[in-house]
C-alpha cells in the first residue's frame, strides 16, 4: 500500500455528488486538504462549496486550506473568530439539504449568538424548524438524551478523528432524535385560531416543553411528541366539529390504485390523523375548499400523502410521512412519484415536508 496517498476519508461519502468531485481532487492532491476535511469537516464542506465558484481552481482551494482556520473562515466570507472554528469542528456531519445550508452559511457569517458558542451541541443550529426561543429546550433535552440514553450516548474524546468521521455522529438513531425533537417542538407552536386564541394555550405550550425537557430517551420524546398531537387535536375537534361536519366532502382529485388510497370523508381523515400520529386532520378545511388532498401509502410503507395545488392549475404532491411525521424510505417516494408520473392530470414529483 502506499501510504505517501492520503488514505479515502469518509467524509467524501456524505457530501453531495455535485460537489464530490471537487472534494475528491482536493483530498487526494494536497494532504493539508485532507487534515481539514478530517478535522473540520464542516469547514471543508464551506470550502468544497467555495469552490464551485467560477475561476476558482483546485490549486486555489489548496492554498486556502493550508491557512489558519481562522483566515481560511474569512476568506469564506464567514465570520473570522474561533468560536465559529469551534462550532463548525463540533458541529455533526451529515448531508446539508438547500435550507440547512442556508441556515449554516447565516450563522457563521455573522458573529455567533450564545446559544451557538456555548451549547455543547453546536449542530441544533441546523434545526430550522425550531423557533430560536425554542433552541434552548432543544439543546436541552438532545444533551439530556446524550448523557443517558446508551444508544446516544458519545464515545469519549472531542469531534471523531478521520477513522470515526462515519461512525457516532452519522448513526441514524441519533438522527432519529434529533429529527423527534424537532418535530415535536414545532408541533406544541403549530396551529390555527383554535390553538393560538385558546385561553390558557401559552401555559399548555409552556408544561408541554417542560416534559419535552425531562425526556431522557428517544421513546419518552415519543410519547411527549403523542401527546402534543392529542392535545392539538382535540382543541381542533372541539372548534371544527360544528362548521365542517355537514359541509361536502370532495372527489379525490387523482383516482388511487392498490398502493395508494384516497381519504374520501372527515372521519377518515381524523382515523388516518390519530392512526399515524399526526395532525394530518387539520388539513380538512383546505381539502373542503379544494385546495388539496389527502391520500394513505399502503405499499411499499405505510404512509400519508397531501397533494395541493401548485399555483399553475395543476397538482403536486407536497407532503409524504410516515408515522410521527418521520422520513418515508426513497422506495416509497419512487412509489408515489410513478403513480402521479402515470396520471392524465397535470402532477409534479414528491416533496419530503412534513405534515402538521
Amino acid at each position: 500500500m502506499d501510504k505517501s496517498r492520503p488514505a479515502p476519508l469518509p467524509v467524501l461519502h456524505a457530501i453531495a455528488s455535485t460537489d464530490r468531485r471537487i472534494a475528491r481532487q482536493l483530498v487526494d492532491g494536497d494532504r493539508w486538504t485532507a487534515e481539514l476535511a478530517g478535522g473540520n469537516a464542516m469547514l471543508f464542506f464551506l470550502l468544497v462549496r467555495f469552490g464551485r465558484q467560477p475561476g476558482v481552481t483546485v490549486a486555489q482551494l489548496n492554498a486556502l486550506a493550508r491557512l489558519p482556520r481562522v483566515d481560511l473562515l474569512a476568506a469564506l466570507g464567514c465570520d473570522a473568530s474561533a468560536s465559529t472554528e469551534r462550532f463548525l469542528r463540533r458541529m455533526a456531519y451529515h448531508d446539508l439539504d438547500a435550507e440547512a445550508e442556508q441556515v449554516l452559511r447565516a450563522l457563521v457569517r455573522q458573529p455567533l449568538p450564545p446559544w451557538a458558542r456555548h451549547s455543547r451541541r453546536p449542530h441544533l443550529g441546523l434545526l430550522s424548524r425550531v423557533r430560536s426561543e425554542r433552541r434552548a429546550a432543544a439543546t436541552h433535552t438532545l444533551d439530556a438524551v446524550m448523557e443517558h440514553d446508551p444508544q446516544a450516548r458519545n464515545r469519549r474524546g472531542e469531534f471523531p478523528g478521520v477513522e470515526e468521521l462515519a461512525g457516532y455522529w452519522g448513526k441514524p438513531y441519533v438522527r432519529r432524535v434529533i429529527e423527534e425533537i424537532t418535530e415535536t417542538l414545532r408541533l406544541v407552536d403549530f396551529g390555527g385560531p383554535w390553538v393560538r386564541n385558546e385561553p390558557g394555550q401559552a401555559a399548555i405550550c409552556a408544561t408541554l416543553v417542560q416534559h419535552l425537557e425531562r425526556c431522557r430517551t428517544l421513546e419518552d420524546i415519543q410519547r411527549v411528541h403523542q401527546r402534543v398531537i392529542e392535545v392539538n387535536g382535540h382543541l381542533w375537534t372541539e372548534s371544527s366539529d360544528s362548521e365542517l361536519e355537514n359541509r361536502p366532502w370532495p372527489d379525490p382529485p387523482i383516482p388511487g390504485n392498490d398502493n395508494i388510497e384516497p381519504i374520501t370523508s372527515l372521519a377518515e381523515l381524523r382515523c388516518e390523523s390519530k392512526l399515524m400520529h399526526h395532525c394530518v386532520a387539520t388539513y380538512a378545511q383546505r381539502i373542503i375548499e379544494g385546495h388539496g388532498y389527502v391520500y394513505r401509502v399502503h405499499r411499499p410503507e405505510r404512509a400519508t400523502l397531501y397533494v395541493g395545488k401548485d399555483g399553475m392549475g395543476g397538482w403536486c404532491a407536497r407532503e409524504l410521512r410516515g408515522a410521527c411525521n418521520r422520513q418515508v424510505c426513497r422506495e416509497t417516494h419512487d412509489t408515489v412519484g410513478r403513480w402521479l408520473r402515470a396520471q392524465p392530470t397535470k402532477v409534479a414529483g414528491t416533496s419530503a415536508g412534513a405534515a402538521p
